[in-house]
């Protein structure tokens, strides 16, 4: 696993050769991790913000509705934050595992340019999703109703559709990371070392 990570970081910039699958998916559990405790530690410390307002506000006397409309805003603040910082690390991440899913590509005899449409479906999504931040905002507040189950379902539909084209570059990943080594020399260079 180190070798892998090790390999792929020092290769950030090579579009050329070949990555084993191994290779591949050390390299994408990798970043699966470091982009998971990335997460937790910038979103703990907002969902703690957003949780000790609204306890505050209950401490204070609010009432149950003016509790759960300030505990949504609280927390949908805090989205809008978390959805800037996904987007900066979400374009970090892309550009991390680029050359090697194009590597990987290149593995099983298939062109890199399948690489540009898993990237650009996937920074796509962020870029849609941070242009239509307002509208993501407000079908969490939609969702977050429990007043109106009709509504709820709506605006969780709503944000389901958001991320549709990141499941799509998922996806893509996947079923082109996971397909077999050609075996022997391709037009991309000599088989890997190991599979």
């Amino acid at each position: 696993m180190i070798e892998s990570i090790k390999y792929n970081l020092a290769n950030l910039g090579n579009f050329s050769g070949r990555d084993s699958r191994p290779t591949f998916w050390w390299y994408v559990l990798f970043l699966f991790v470091v982009n998971f405790v990335i997460g937790m530690v910038v979103s703990l410390p907002m969902a703690v913000t957003a949780f000790s307002s609204s306890f505050e506000a209950v401490q204070s006397g609010v009432d149950p509705e003016n509790f759960q409309a300030s505990f949504v805003d609280n927390l949908t603040e805090s989205m809008r934050t978390q959805m800037w910082i996904s987007v900066i690390f979400g374009i970090a991440m892309a550009g991390l595992l680029a050359a090697s899913f194009v590597r990987r590509l290149h593995d099983s005899g298939k062109p890199g340019w399948i690489a540009l449409i898993a990237i650009g479906l996937y920074v796509g999504s962020l870029i849609f999703n941070l242009i239509n931040l307002d509208s993501m905002m407000e079908s969490m507040r939609v969702a977050m109703d429990a007043t109106d189950p009709t509504a709820m379902i709506r605006g969780q539909t709503d944000l389901y559709a958001y991320s549709a084209m990141t499941y799509i570059a998922y996806l893509i990943i996947i079923i082109f990371g996971v397909l077999d080594t050609q075996r022997g020399p391709n037009q991309y260079g000599d088989e890997p070392d190991y599979n």
